[in-house]
């Protein structure tokens, strides 16, 4: 049910038949999880707080000079390439579609592809993320694709959006435990 005057949150770039945390693209306004793996196994995702070694910060252009999302966009493609050709990477657009841009690097060092998946979030100022390793045996790929994450946002001059991830009990001292109770935040 739709309800008028109400917008439903995007579906973009994704299979329609696939149903699971495997898939690619934006659904229902969120990039999918990095798909269960050893620790460390190149994957990196802005939307994916499940695990510490997985989860970097959202993107944020607020303090950029034009705030529209189409710029913004404009200006990711040549940001990812002059990271990329810094790091003898090569880069090849797979798909785009509005605020939704999917591409893959290959590293040309080791011939290892991840695929780098990028969401600019309507109705604020945020570039969600995933860049995901394809290759098998990628222990090591994780720290480049969070590297290479990192290089593209500075390229860009976007600033860290800061996040509460999802945590539980051992994850609080005994008095921020009780301070996050009282403040709704668990």
């Amino acid at each position: 049910l739709i309800t008028p005057g109400i917008a439903s949150a995007e579906t973009v770039g994704k299979d329609e038949d696939c149903n699971d945390s495997t898939c690619l693209g934006v659904w229902d306004g969120i990039l999918a999880n990095c798909a269960p793996m050893t620790p460390g196994a190149g994957c990196v995702s802005s939307q994916d707080d499940t695990t510490q070694d997985v989860f970097l910060e959202p993107w944020d252009y607020a303090e950029a000079v034009d705030l529209d999302w189409k710029v913004q966009k404009k200006r990711l493609l040549p940001a990812i390439l002059i990271v990329s050709k810094i790091h003898g990477d090569e880069v090849q657009v797979l798909f785009q579609q509005e605020r939704y841009v999917k591409v893959m690097f290959v590293d040309m060092k080791t011939l290892e592809k991840s695929i780098g998946e990028f969401y600019f979030t309507p109705n604020d100022s945020t570039v969600q993320y995933r860049v995901s390793s394809i290759s098998p045996n990628t222990s090591v790929l994780s720290l480049k694709n969070k590297e290479r994450c990192e290089l593209i946002r500075k390229e860009l001059g976007y600033l860290k959006l800061p996040v509460i991830r999802t945590r539980t009990a051992n994850d609080f001292s005994p008095g921020e435990w009780a301070l996050a109770k009282v403040m709704g935040i668990i």
